[in-house]
């Protein structure tokens, strides 16, 4: 099968995030925390909590297959140098990790890859992935990101279509 991949681009500096920021109803996300991986703390728990949200997350992508098992997990996106705890940002409601938006950092090359967003079924519908995105772009900003780059399956048009909304542009 042959995947059809829409590749997709945000530059920093062109980026309004007031105008997100307007769109992301406070009142939807009360109780909902959002934490860097990082500030989370990253020992094997936490570990085991990304990847079981991860993995949940994944099963949404068109065409995905099987996810990864744990161990090939932390071999080939958490043991890797693009690997970044600063730009994982996770949902919590109290415990529980419901929702997720990962990046990977490039920036000795000028850039940083937006991978996935996702939230679990029981939280979608709150304006979450939204919320998670732009505290993740934030991140990146902080860290003097000047593009990033993310990229979907073409039958994936939500994701497709929040970042377009976001403002990202073909590239």
């Amino acid at each position: 099968m042959t995947v059809e991949w829409v590749e997709l681009g945000l530059v920093i500096a062109d980026f309004d995030d007031q105008s997100i920021t307007d769109r992301v109803a406070q009142s939807d996300l009360d109780g909902i925390c959002l934490s860097s991986y990082d500030e989370l703390g990253t020992g094997e728990s936490q570990l085991r909590k990304l990847y079981e949200l991860n993995r949940e997350c994944a099963r949404d992508i068109p065409d995905r297959g099987e996810f990864y098992s744990f161990d090939e997990y932390v071999q080939q996106r958490i043991a890797v140098e693009s690997f970044d705890p600063r730009c994982v940002v996770i949902a919590t409601k109290g415990d529980e990790w419901i929702g997720m938006t990962a990046a990977s950092n490039h920036l000795a090359r000028g850039f940083m890859h937006d991978e996935m967003t996702g939230v679990v079924a029981a939280y979608r519908g709150r304006g979450l992935s939204l919320a998670l995105k732009l505290a993740n772009i934030r991140r990146m900003r902080s860290l003097g990101t000047p593009v990033i780059h993310t990229m979907h399956n073409s039958k994936n048009s939500s994701a497709i279509e929040m970042n377009k909304r976001l403002g990202y542009t073909p590239r």
